[in-house]
């Protein structure tokens, strides 16, 4: 294979009269091929080069993106288990080999010559293959590799310098579906469907995952917190806490959600929902000697490992905020 080609080999698969390819490439060729842009290919040109719509661009949200990037370089065990969307139109293939169930395909040199245009800076480059799903995962990627880049000598607590995480990253495996020549209309029937037909996966159960590994973080912390304090037939909120995974008859059912508790646990410790990402890969000791203006006051409880501490102050507080109610009642 020249050095030019870059090639995607998969499963064809065929749906409802419907076929696209399933198949894997290491993020340090995907780049290659597509990159995240605002830019919207409405169609091609004559020439099979792309035209782009001059009203709608797609925007993704910077947060998530980079909540995706934080993820990517500070969890050594990131995984993406579901795919990445791609619409590859013909004008961008070279060949495709079909051979014993599975196919090969390779872009020609200009797909190739687009993304280093653009990664380049230059103003006049195109993008064929699109991303139909995936764009906010494929932005956290590119985040996560420029910030990995950029300080390749760095190393965090795990000991990991930046170097060895940007190399991983770079062959990780993704998961790819190809959808070849289809309309745009198609394109965004795909792109509705997922987004429409995906269920939200439940608060409560995200939370409960964390109280069955064993690293340590403020979200497991607040996890056994919350336990602890429906538990205790002298807690204020002995079996007042819904729990995920258990029963309730319909005669009575929990006020609090355990999800709603142990977000204000884990906002007691950490400075945000974004920070408290992070902390989930920080050694408790380096919360210590926080200095910001939000108030915080389980954070250096916590950084000293003293959790049952965080069970009697939890308690303290809301007592306080009861009497302190009740009292503004009479006033």
């Amino acid at each position: 294979m020249s050095n030019h080609k870059i090639e995607i080999k998969g499963f064809p698969v065929y749906q409802n009269g419907q076929d696209f390819i399933i198949g894997t490439a290491k993020i340090q060729d995907l780049l290659k091929y597509t990159m995240f842009t605002e830019r919207l290919v409405v169609d091609f040109d004559d020439n099979g080069k792309p035209v782009y719509s001059e009203t709608i661009q797609r925007h993704v949200e910077t947060s998530r993106a980079n909540q995706i990037a934080d993820f990517l370089i500070n969890d050594e065990t990131a995984t993406f288990p579901t795919n990445i969307v791609l619409g590859i139109p013909l004008s961008a293939i070279d060949s495709q080999i079909f051979d014993n169930n599975t196919v090969t395909i390779s872009f020609k040199k200009e797909i190739i010559e687009g993304i280093s245009k653009a990664k380049r800076g230059e103003d006049s480059y195109d993008i064929y293959v699109t991303i139909i799903d995936g764009q906010h995962r494929i932005r956290g990627i590119e985040l996560a590799l420029e910030r990995l880049s950029k300080n390749p000598d760095n190393a965090e607590t795990d000991g990991i310098s930046y170097n060895e995480k940007l190399n991983r990253l770079l062959n990780m495996d993704i998961v790819i579906s190809c959808f070849m020549d289809k309309s745009l209309e198609y394109q965004a029937m795909i792109f509705s469907t997922i987004n429409r037909t995906q269920k939200r996966v439940s608060q409560d159960l995200v939370y409960s995952l964390f109280g069955l590994t064993e690293n340590d973080s403020p979200y497991k912390t607040a996890l056994e917190v919350c336990l602890a304090l429906n538990g205790h037939p002298k807690s204020p909120f002995y079996n007042r806490i819904k729990l995920y995974g258990n029963d309730y008859d319909g005669t009575f059912i929990p006020p609090l959600s355990q999800s709603t508790m142990i977000k204000r646990i884990v906002s007691f410790i950490s400075v945000s929902s974004k920070e408290a990402e992070n902390d989930r890969f920080r050694k408790r000791k380096e919360l210590k000697g926080y200095s910001g203006t939000k108030k915080l006051p389980f954070r250096e409880i916590y950084a000293t490992d003293d959790d049952s501490s965080i069970i009697r102050l939890f308690v303290l507080l809301f007592f306080i905020n009861t009497t302190l109610f009740f009292i503004t009642l009479e006033v």
